[in-house]
């Protein structure tokens, strides 16, 4: 039996794609299996939130012991069932997120519409300020007829 081995069972491009694997003079094949590397990110998570009609929404990401949340994406929506007029501005505020993060949005929508306020995506993600902590991101009463849809993706990790 050769000595020759694959240390990796899974192809780069996912499962289900098909993969030459070398055999043995025997023709057998020899299969290390390796735990998942702590060093790899861990799986990101979703808090997605819908308010009631006229309501404040806060959005919770919850603490976990000894990590952070590292946040990806962040969607902020509203939604009418009737029209809001008016100058007024929304102020949707955070916790546990550097420089007191927050964002001004103006209150008008249409009847049947939907305002996306805040779309984030970023390449790096943003670090929560403590670990071990809730962070939250706070949104106002946004007017009658109007509700907050809220997404957040994010990984806990030290």
């Amino acid at each position: 039996m050769s000595s020759s081995s694959i240390n990796t069972c899974i192809h780069p491009d996912g499962p289900g794609t098909k993969a030459m694997i070398p055999l043995d003079a025997s023709g057998n094949v020899s299969v290390a299996l390796t735990a998942w590397p702590s060093s790899l990110s861990p799986v990101p998570l979703v808090v997605s939130n819908t308010g009631a009609a006229n309501g404040a929404l806060t959005v919770t990401l919850p603490a976990v012991a000894a990590k952070y949340h590292y946040i990806s994406n962040i969607l902020i929506q509203r939604v009418a069932t009737a029209a809001v007029a008016g100058t007024a501005l929304l102020n949707i505020t955070t916790t546990n997120l550097p420089g007191t993060l927050q964002w001004n949005v103006g209150n008008a929508i249409a009847a049947g519409g939907t305002n996306t306020d805040v779309s984030i995506s970023m390449p790096s993600p943003l670090k929560s300020s403590v670990l071990n902590t809730d962070t939250t991101i706070v949104c106002p009463a946004p007017g009658a007829a109007c509700y907050w849809v809220v997404t957040v993706i994010y990984v806990a990790a030290t």
